[in-house]
């Protein structure tokens, strides 16, 4: 015991001491923990997981909500918007009384009428069917003008007879040659008068034809531009879709122009809008991967819905006060299915928390990554 080294104390608690004392079992058990962790470590490069980041959206329709405003003032004639209504395009929601635009037409329609009469006895005149004569305007200067010409025709009968008279005295040389000759010209003056009384007739009633014409054009004009109007006093849906928002007014109110009494929620497809931090603004990109875990849903039965990102707003907005990007995504799939076959539909309002995949990384590399390896895994 004289050549001992240490104390017995000390070899109790040694290694030497204590491997003798293991059993197979434990040293089977240490082993495997070796192994795992040896095999862990290789698998580190090889197994890889997604990089996200999440961010709460809603559900909305691809186009925006319409406003339901009139473009003029005046009195409710009918009201058909409810809450909650479903419409389709084209549908009258709003019909504003016309009065003064009714009035206006009448008026428009009898001066049309009255043109279209003037041009008909016209084109009698100028035709020469008398007897298809309709107005007192055109029977009077017809009545004038054949009172005139037969005034001129019956002078010119007299001055013919005498004419012919002087002609045979003239050739028995009864009288002289100036007396004939005179008697002649007033004969031949009495016949251009009737030719150009008629001819200056019909030349006016031709004129009265072209201004009756163009003033019936215009009246035709402002018939449509009246019909235009009035269609304006009544209000369409643009779009198929819900009416929300409604104020409440009746038959017989009075609504001002451009005062907002509802909207309409279209039916069109509908997308994801999602809502970004400025901190992670910068990893979203046009056509990333999203998936949506719909918070109506439990995802771990309905699971998730796939997407991708079409949209990324250039300005900030303020959410509660928080500047906030507005990020739009397609939906692959509209519903989501149970393992029994349920299946239950998306719809506009219902919220959502999206997870966009910015990067693939292995467990290898997420030990040493900085945030420039995720958005830039190719750059060393």
């Amino acid at each position: 015991m004289a050549n001992q080294l240490f104390p017995v104390e000390f070899l109790e608690n040694s290694v030497e001491a204590y491997i003798p004392q293991l059993t197979l079992r434990t040293r089977l058990l240490y082993t495997s923990c070796l192994l795992i962790l040896g095999v862990a470590s290789i698998a580190l490069p090889f197994i890889y997981v997604d990089i996200s980041i999440q961010s709460a959206g809603i559900i909305r329709t691809v186009s925006e909500k319409t406003e339901i405003k009139p473009l003029f003032s005046g009195h409710i004639h009918s009201w058909n918007i409810k809450e909650n209504q479903r419409v389709h395009r084209g549908q009258t929601l709003l019909v504003i009384e016309t009065a003064q635009l009714d009035s206006k037409l009448k008026i428009n329609l009898f001066q049309q009428r009255e043109q279209r009469r003037f041009l008909s006895d016209l084109n009698a005149l100028t035709e020469k069917h008398i007897e298809k004569l309709q107005t007192p305007l055109y029977k009077q200067q017809w009545y004038e003008f054949q009172s005139q010409l037969i005034t001129l025709q019956t002078e010119n009968t007299l001055l013919r007879r005498e004419y012919e008279t002087d002609q045979q005295l003239y050739a028995d040389r009864v009288i002289a040659r100036q007396e004939f000759e005179r008697k002649e010209n007033a004969y031949r003056r009495k016949e251009t008068e009737i030719q150009a009384l008629t001819e200056r007739q019909l030349a006016n009633w031709e004129m009265a034809k072209k201004d009756h014409y163009l003033a019936l054009i215009n009246l035709q004009g402002e018939e449509k531009q009246l019909l235009a109007e009035k269609k304006l006093y009544t209000l369409y849906a643009p779009v198929a879709g819900t009416i929300q928002q409604v104020i409440g007014k009746y038959p017989n109110g009075y609504i001002q122009a451009g005062e907002v009494v509802g909207e309409i929620s279209p039916d069109s497809s509908l997308l994801a809008e999602c809502y970004i931090t400025p901190r992670d603004i910068g990893f979203i990109k046009k056509s990333m991967s999203v998936q949506f875990q719909i918070e109506t849903f439990n995802y771990n039965e309905w699971g998730l819905i796939p997407g991708k990102v079409i949209d990324i707003g250039d300005d900030f907005i303020l959410i509660d006060k928080h500047p906030t990007y507005v990020v739009k995504c397609t939906l692959q799939k509209h519903s989501l299915k149970l393992a029994n076959g349920y299946i239950g539909q998306l719809k506009k309002g219902m919220t959502l928390q999206g997870r966009f995949t910015i990067a693939r990384r292995s467990l290898y590399q997420l030990l040493y990554d900085k945030v420039d390896d995720w958005v830039h895994p190719k750059l060393k």
